[in-house]
């Protein structure tokens, strides 16, 4: 019984690893992902959580196909399930994680897990998650300074409102409240122009943002 549980974990942490892979070839910065490992209530049925976050169902169903046609699992136990803003699914993916638990709790599952590791040794990995476009350093640092999240760091890196430090350029600033100002000027505003200008004016909300998240900062 205790080489069929190791065995089933080590096949779990490919299947895992394989969907990773996956996830990577696509190329596509909007999948992120919170993947978890759990032992099972009597620590001997090794099996997989994945949380998906997307903008693209086509890929993240062939992803899927992919995996069930490599390891020959049954798509009737191996759901995809949309979670439509319902936390609950979310809070049973982490739930080995989750806050509520004792410390007595968490030793105990933490011993299960370093006698797997033990005997199928360093490429076991219970849980792993997608790689932000920065370093944590980075997001870490931006949010404990500006209470940035995540999202929020990388669309104003990508668009050089902020550097890495959290110092704002001032140039695109006032580039982007000219622009803004000669589009709330125009008064022939098509759709194709209306949509450049909420964008410019996403941009500039964005700036308030990290500006009282700076002062808020400075007066604490």
């Amino acid at each position: 019984m205790d080489c069929d549980k190791f065995s089933k974990l080590d096949m779990i942490n490919d299947i895992r690893n394989y969907f990773v892979k996956l996830v990577k070839n696509t190329k596509n910065d909007n999948i992120k992902f919170f993947a978890n490992i759990e032992l099972g209530k009597n620590n001997d049925n090794p099996h997989a959580h994945i949380q998906v976050w997307h903008d693209n169902q086509n890929q993240i169903d062939k992803i899927y196909d992919k995996v069930i046609s490599r390891f020959g699992l049954f798509a009737e136990y191996c759901k995809l399930i949309e979670q439509k803003n319902d936390t609950k699914i979310f809070e049973y993916v982490i739930k080995d994680y989750n806050k509520s638990m004792s410390d007595e709790q968490l030793l105990k599952l933490d011993d299960k897990k370093r006698i797997f590791r033990g005997v199928l040794g360093k490429k076991i990995r219970f849980s792993s998650h997608s790689k932000g476009k920065y370093t944590k350093a980075i997001y870490k640092g931006l949010y404990s300074k500006f209470d940035l999240k995540k999202d929020t760091v990388d669309l104003m890196l990508d668009n050089c409102i902020i550097n890495i430090h959290g110092n704002v350029n001032t140039r695109v600033i006032e580039f982007l409240i000219i622009l803004l100002l000669m589009q709330i000027d125009n008064k022939s505003k098509g759709i194709e122009c209306f949509e450049c200008w909420y964008k410019e004016f996403q941009y500039l909300a964005l700036f308030e943002y990290w500006i009282f998240g700076k002062l808020r900062n400075t007066l604490s």
